[in-house]
């Protein structure tokens, strides 16, 4: 595996070359459209031919990967995308010379798929859309009492309940923030968890993990009893919005839910800061709509250029 530490100096070079500074084609996407983000993830789990679309108006990275044509960042680790800024008929120049290629584009939110569609019109590609999978979005009220107010009877007595319960056993509620120095911690939460979750955080996954709270601006809030971290959430804060990537807590805790306290404790927090959206990302766990999320469908385009 390799890491954006140890790519080619061409493949830097054209991370370079990204005009990061534009708009995403989408909303609320948070990290996923951007270059930090993408050049972690296609590090991490990306195999394939770099190439960067980036003019003044618009940016897309591709890959070029099994005969077929994505966009950087692989699916099961990149929760969303969309090119930045308005590609325009700079797409339509791009993907031209590619006239009989195959490509798949995952992961687009709405928005994101009339542009690319529509450039895909104007060059004759021959595609479908369909909606493939959905992230679970919880719009956030102006206070926490609100969000309660707005469960279900028996989900808000559930997290009423389950915090009081933990207030009970353990004291206060004490969530902490941290970077790249709660790396080991989370990682060690992980690694303690039964089935495939414990053995997911290989030590390259931790590095990828690392790279994202270096160069990629995320977080980890913990739970913590005593100075023991019981619960930990991965994710990345923007100026109006979270976005929860990863989590993780002690089996041995399992008792006192300290996944749902966190997860309300930490819904609560964004609320206070005045975030507007709590994004539980991709995924159909059932916890997410019971707390309130909807599911944003995401699109895939798929067909021969």
């Amino acid at each position: 595996m390799s890491t954006p530490h140890d790519r080619t100096a061409e493949e830097r070079a054209a991370w370079s070359s990204f005009r990061d500074d534009l708009a995403p084609s989408a909303p609320y996407v948070g990290p996923f459209a951007h270059a930090a983000f993408l050049e972690a993830s296609e590090g991490a789990g990306g195999t394939g031919e770099l190439s960067i679309l980036s003019s003044d108006s618009g940016a897309a990275a591709f890959v070029s990967e099994a005969a077929s044509l994505r966009f950087a960042g692989p699916a099961w680790i990149t929760d969303y995308h969309a090119p930045l800024g308005d590609l325009g008929t700079d797409l339509d120049d791009y993907l031209g010379p590619r006239s009989g290629s195959a490509f798949r584009w995952d992961s687009l939110p709405r928005e994101a798929v009339r542009p690319l569609v529509a450039s895909l019109d104007r060059i004759g590609a021959r595609y479908e859309v369909e909606v493939h999978a959905a992230t679970g979005v919880l719009d956030l009220p102006a206070t926490g009492d609100e969000w309660l107010q707005s469960l279900g009877k028996k989900d808000r007595h559930e997290v009423r309940r389950k915090r009081r319960r933990y207030g009970e056993a353990v004291g206060a509620i004490e969530i902490t923030s941290s970077g790249i120095s709660a790396l080991g911690r989370f990682g060690d939460l992980h690694r303690t968890a039964p089935g495939a979750k414990g053995s997911f955080m290989t030590p390259d996954m931790e590095a990828y993990f690392g790279t994202l709270l270096r160069e990629a601006g995320a977080i980890i809030h913990e739970l913590v009893d005593q100075g023991r971290t019981v619960a930990a959430a991965f994710g990345f804060e923007t100026a109006d919005a979270y976005y929860y990537y990863n989590s993780a807590f002690d089996a041995d805790a399992r008792s006192l839910s300290p996944g749902i306290v966190l997860i309300s404790e930490l819904i609560d927090r964004q609320i206070r800061r005045g975030a507007v959206v709590f994004d539980f990302l991709k995924g159909a766990e059932s916890y997410k709509y019971r707390l309130g999320a909807q599911p944003r469908d995401l699109y895939v385009i798929e067909g021969e250029l």
